[in-house]
Formats: C-alpha cells, structure tokens, sequence
C-alpha cells in the first residue's frame, strides 16, 4: 500500500468528517461522515470535483444555520483572511464542531481543510450533568437550611433547660450544617 493509499484510508475511516475543498471551491477529497452530518444525499466519490456551492445549496434547504456558517467561511477566506477558522452549528437533531484550516506543500497553497465533529452527544450530557448538579444542589439545600434554622431554635429556646455538653452538641451540628449549607451555596 503505498502512501497515497494509506492516507485515503485513514480519511474514509475517520469517524470525522473531512473535506479537502481546492482553492477553486470544489471539493477534491471527502469522506462519508460530512454527508451524513450535513444531510446531503449520495456516496463520497458523488461530491469529488463539485463546487462547494452545490452543498451549500442543498444544505440551505433543511439546516440554514449550518449553510450561513459555511459560507460565512467561505467568504472570510475568499477575501484574504486565511488562519484557520472554527466553529459550530446545529444541523437538527446535531451539533456540529467544525475546523477550517489552511493546506499548502512546500509553501503553494492548496485549499481548505475541513474537519467537521458531531458533538451532540457531547451536548447532551453536558446538559444533563449541569442539570443533575444543579437539581441536587437544590435539593440539598433547602432541607439543610430548615435543619439549620431549626437546630438554632431549639438551641436558644432549649438554653436553660440543656446541659452544657448537650449544648455542644447543638453547636457541633448547627456548624455541621452550617458548612454544608456553605458547600452548597459555593457549587451553586
């Protein structure tokens, strides 16, 4: 297998989407994944040679936000600005992390790289732990700060009536919680 070869392997396995897309705008190496991201229909080998513009198209049609954010791209690096880009988009039901980057041998350039991450799931549990830890935060102070509140009063009101060592043990739980209710607080 020679290193041609070995490279076109590499891409077609990547579970990334890749697109090498020329300095003309048409696209001269993809992979299967960036068509099932971005919804557009038919086999790699089916976009080798089109014009960028032929996905925009399609892309336009059922995920604009991802269109404007490619072309917007496009025509940031049509106009001169050639460092690498990044971004995301949403392609219902995904959320796309893309990376455009510069490709040039020996200082010739040759296009746009385009690495295109399906990062929903990602999302997705992000969400849900940000969610689990903002539920359980809650539902561990209030009960901490009724605990509080009421080991308080029952130390005040009980004064005269408890020992000095039940009266330490009030203030062992009153700081107990206390420090709790602060823990908490600080995740928050």
């Amino acid at each position: 297998m020679n290193e041609h070869q070995r490279l076109l392997t590499l891409i077609e396995t990547s579970r990334d989407g890749i697109l090498l897309v020329g300095l003309d705008n048409r696209m001269q190496v993809e992979n299967a994944p960036p068509l099932e991201m971005l919804g557009l229909p038919g086999a790699p080998n089916v976009w080798t040679d089109r014009p960028v513009g032929d996905a925009l198209d399609l892309l336009e049609e059922h995920a604009e936000a991802g269109a404007e954010a490619i072309g917007t791209e496009m025509k940031r690096i049509d106009g001169g600005d050639e460092p690498a880009g990044e971004g995301e988009f949403e392609v219902f039901p995904r959320s796309i992390h893309w990376l455009n980057l510069p490709v040039s041998v020996q200082d010739r350039p040759l296009g746009r790289l385009w690495v295109l991450h399906d990062v929903t799931e990602e999302r997705l549990l992000a969400k849900m732990r940000e969610d689990l830890t903002h539920t359980m935060v809650h539902d561990l102070r209030n009960p901490l700060t009724g605990i509080f509140t009421a080991l308080q009063l029952l130390d005040s009101k009980l004064t005269d009536v408890i020992t000095p060592a039940q009266h330490r043990l009030f203030e062992i739980a009153t700081n107990s919680t206390q420090r709790m209710v602060d823990l908490v607080n600080s995740i928050l």
